[in-house]
């Protein structure tokens, strides 16, 4: 079946192909399965002879619903090229083609390694080398950003207060108060602009290649035209305090870790709510909106209604939604001395 796709692919390859992919899609091949198939595809990783590193990625559906996934990827992966900033930042399309029944969207491979597996073979986490590891991420990001529309989008008191009243049930540990706190806060900043911007859908570091100081970033399945990016920096943070290892080397329990960066004591809950606010900066957004933004943002994740990847997905909203009851109630709990409005621990904003 492999030479089946690989042989639709190159025929259809664009004269844009660089060398590498188009020698590692010469026979004979040498490939590795890169990817599960109980998701609905197969990944194939195809090296140029004598190649030590991947040179083409090929997806392959297994079942007819990944088909769409595979087209979007595609799809996403054309309008990045498009952009002549992000050269090398992301894989470059080399189509999409039918074998058979069969959907094949290959592109060009990335060199690096995973930013999760860069935590993982650290001999000791530190402020200064998480803080040098956001940095790249957000420099990619904002490269990304560099093909901004002029489209907006508002955060209104009124939404966010229904979004969070049907995902944070009443009764729950800190619920009131959080929602009073939110009432006021949101009285008091009023509607916010957000500028739109294009989207990844899932900024996570498994998916932040990390080569020669720069991250490239690869998996654009869930890629989303634009929309406000608020949610893809709060995901990209949350999955990067999961992915530090405790001092054992093993992962910690992601609630745990969550709290530890959104509302614990030590560099990460500094460095996390530092970079949230950068980037808040970035967006033109004031810092004394940052806890505001940031509860808004974790109930639209809740009510999957972000734009990311995974937001229709029943486990992820149950995942955001126990996360922001936990933070509900840590805020209704953490003593008084952590935050002006007597709360959860949210540093004051670097001079």
């Amino acid at each position: 079946m492999l030479n089946r796709i690989v042989d639709a692919v190159r025929t259809g390859l664009p004269e844009s192909t660089p060398p590498q992919a188009a020698a590692a899609l010469t026979p004979p091949h040498s490939a590795v399965v890169l990817g599960s198939r109980w998701e609905g595809r197969v990944v194939y990783a195809l090296f140029a002879p004598r190649g030590r590193v991947p040179a083409v990625v090929v997806k392959a559906d297994t079942h007819p619903d990944y088909q769409p996934r595979l087209y979007q990827e595609h799809d996403a992966l054309v309008r990045v090229a498009a952009n002549p900033a992000m050269a090398g930042l992301a894989p470059l399309p080399l189509g999409v083609h039918r074998c058979g029944d069969t959907v094949a969207m290959a592109q060009t491979a990335l060199p690096g390694t995973p930013l999760n597996v860069v935590l993982r073979r650290r001999f000791r986490q530190s402020r200064r080398l998480s803080a040098r590891d956001h940095a790249r991420a957000l420099a990619w990001l904002n490269t990304f950003h560099s093909s901004a529309s002029e489209e907006t989008a508002t955060v209104g008191p009124k939404v966010v207060l229904e979004r969070l009243a049907q995902v944070l049930p009443g009764g729950a540990p800190g619920a009131e108060e959080l929602t009073r706190w939110m009432t006021r806060r949101g009285s008091d900043l009023g509607a916010l602009t957000v500028p739109v911007r294009p989207l990844h859908g899932d900024l996570a570091p498994s998916n932040c290649f990390v080569h020669r100081g720069r991250v490239r970033v690869v998996d654009w399945e869930g890629a989303v035209a634009q929309g406000p990016p608020l949610a893809e920096v709060l995901v990209f943070l949350n999955h990067y305090a999961r992915a530090i290892p405790g001092p054992d080397s093993r992962l910690r329990d992601p609630q745990e870790r969550f709290l530890e960066a959104f509302s614990g004591q030590g560099w990460l809950n500094e460095l996390t709510w530092n970079t949230w606010r950068r980037q808040l900066r970035a967006l033109g957004l004031p810092d004394e909106a940052a806890e505001y933004l940031f509860v808004a943002t974790l109930a639209e994740l809740a009510a999957g209604q972000a734009p990311t990847a995974h937001a229709k997905r029943s486990g992820s909203r149950r995942n955001w939604s126990g996360l922001l009851a936990l933070y509900a109630e840590q805020r209704q709990t953490a003593s008084g001395e952590t935050a002006s409005h007597g709360g959860a621990r949210v540093p004051a904003a670097a001079p």
